[in-house]
């Protein structure tokens, strides 16, 4: 089982360690590059604590050298001897039919299986919920200590031998009668400090759409993108509520399994979920104790895209963020993604802590994912705002 650790060079006469460090590096940067193609497939979703999963990767084709099978017959470039010189073409794999490597479809990947754990930290790896800052709770937390203290005693194992040194030579500096040995008075060691700090406290709210538009294939995209936010939340943030919403016309508050396995009908209205979420809120969630988040899941073919427009105008301030993810297929000719009414009245927002992203097949989970809470999403969604207009 690979660790997946971060590559660091070896001490001198590691070679194992410096290979196997090695080969860990570039297999996570190529489970990496399958993640887009593994985050949306149900056997990944469906896999229990503690399972493993399996992830497909390309095989590092190493170069071999190969003999001329007969110069006379085959003449041409050579290495060493004849005409041939630096920088020709000795040989070249043929091509099949359909344009590919021979022999690439034989042996091409091999499957690794990786724990969820593993699998998790490198989809999590720079996912945050953006503009988190403390909030007025009175309630307070004991802080992780930090070894930031110096004490005159202590055990050896954390003498601090720098602050030693630069309390012998302050010692040598001071004295009138020029240098001093080191005693036990110039000793130092570490110790830590622990404070308490206001607790951050955080609301998240998924909403749900559940009309008669939303087919087999866009209920899918749904629980996959909301099941991996989920997950990551519970495992990144204490102090974080979670508010489960479904709506069609009408909106309504359920709980977590109602969420992922809810089926429904009728029309799109928007309006009505955001209205009956931040009512709300305003009681169970004030902005000024939590950092409020939004996550809407939806094909975007809303009925009155201008009334959710006029529900969240005056209370976007009042939210970190508020994310909507629309499932749109893509447009006849390969055209790309066509914005949706919502989108594009959200998008108009006077004060938009607004990120939109969207959603054409499983493969766009992961991108998905990132979009609405990756690193650097302001600049990826800004560009994906662009394609859409």
């Amino acid at each position: 089982m690979p660790r997946l650790v971060p590559y660091q060079p070896p001490l001198p006469g590691q070679p194992i360690e410096r290979d196997r460090a090695r080969h860990e590096e570039k297999l996570a940067e190529a489970i990496r590059e399958q993640l887009p193609s593994v985050v949306g497939q149900t056997p990944v979703l469906t896999a229990p604590g503690g399972r493993q999963v399996v992830v497909g990767v390309k095989m590092l084709q190493l170069p071999q050298f190969r003999r001329r099978r007969d110069v006379r017959a085959h003449p041409g470039p050579g290495v060493g001897t004849g005409p041939g010189k630096p920088g020709d073409v000795v040989a070249q794999v043929p091509k099949t039919d359909a344009g590919d490597l021979a022999g690439d479809a034989d042996g091409s990947t091999i499957e690794i299986l990786i724990d969820m754990d593993t699998l998790q930290d490198l989809v999590f790896d720079d996912l945050k919920l953006p503009r988190l800052t403390p909030t007025a709770t009175g309630r307070m937390e004991e802080d992780a200590p930090r070894w930031t203290s110096r004490r005159d005693r202590g055990p050896a194992q954390r003498l601090d031998r720098t602050a030693t040194m630069r309390a012998h030579l302050r010692r040598q500096v001071m004295s009138p009668s020029g240098p001093v040995p080191l005693s036990s008075l110039d000793l130092k060691y570490r110790s830590w400090r622990t404070r308490e700090r206001p607790i951050t406290q955080a609301v998240v709210g998924l909403i749900r759409d559940i009309s008669g538009s939303m087919d087999r294939e866009k209920v899918y995209l749904t629980h996959s993108l909301s099941w991996w936010v989920v997950s990551w939340l519970r495992r990144q943030y204490r102090e974080v509520a979670l508010d489960f919403w479904v709506h069609h016309t009408q909106a309504w508050r359920v709980d977590e399994p109602t969420f992922f396995a809810h089926r429904s009908g009728g029309g799109t209205v928007a309006a009505a979920a955001y209205e009956a979420l931040l009512e709300s809120w305003e009681h169970e969630f004030p902005a000024s104790a939590y950092n409020r988040y939004v996550l809407h899941f939806t094909d975007g073919d809303d009925a009155s895209p201008d009334a959710a427009f006029r529900a969240l105008e005056s209370a976007s301030a009042n939210f970190q963020l508020w994310g909507l993810a629309e499932l749109r297929p893509p447009e006849a000719g390969g055209l790309g993604m066509r914005a949706s009414r919502l989108s594009t009245a959200l998008r108009a927002l006077p004060s938009p802590p607004v990120r939109v992203a969207s959603m054409a097949s499983r493969d766009d989970v992961y991108e998905t994912l990132h979009t609405l809470l990756g690193e650097g999403a302001e600049e990826r969604g800004e560009s994906a705002r662009a394609r859409l207009d």
